[in-house]
């Protein structure tokens, strides 16, 4: 990575952001897309955010000197946000400075991406395993009336959580 990805990467983000980005190169992780607008109705952006993982990152920062975060409103607000995106299909890290600069942040970054991938996966696998009774017929599997074998496959995904 050179000097001016790195420049790049940091440009226009707060001292906690701009650590956070630092120790995500640091540590061989993709770098995130910063100011990710998630929601199309209304103006909330998340501080970093990796789309193609439905993840966002939020770096909540003046928690000990009754920053906005904390304080009644700022907090309402914080839950309507994190509630909608996590209505939208989003997961959402939230971070404290605290964890930014002791390296919790990064590893919890590490593991939510290792998760998408290995869902990717079984989606994947998923998908194939419904490809392949489709083609030769849903006659092997007795579905409710109206259910498609797409649709029964991906309850049964997620009912295993």
């Amino acid at each position: 990575m050179d000097a001016n990805t790195v420049r790049d990467a940091l440009r226009g983000d707060s001292e906690l952001e701009s650590i956070l980005m630092n120790r995500i190169g640091i540590a061989g992780l993709p770098f995130p897309e910063r100011q990710f607008r998630f929601c199309s109705t209304r103006r909330w952006r998340a501080d970093f955010a990796y789309p193609s993982a439905r993840l966002l990152i939020e770096v909540d920062g003046g928690a000990y000197i009754g920053g906005r975060h904390t304080r009644g409103r700022g907090f309402e607000a914080d839950c309507e946000k994190t509630s909608t995106a996590a209505a939208l299909g989003f997961r959402v890290i939230r971070l404290t400075g605290r964890m930014v600069k002791s390296g919790v942040a990064v590893e919890l970054i590490r593991q939510a991406l290792e998760q998408t991938v290995e869902l990717s996966a079984v989606r994947t696998d998923l998908d194939q395993l419904v490809g392949a009774l489709e083609r030769i017929g849903s006659s092997l599997m007795p579905l409710r009336d109206g259910d498609t074998l797409r649709a029964w496959a991906r309850d049964a995904l997620y009912a295993r959580k």
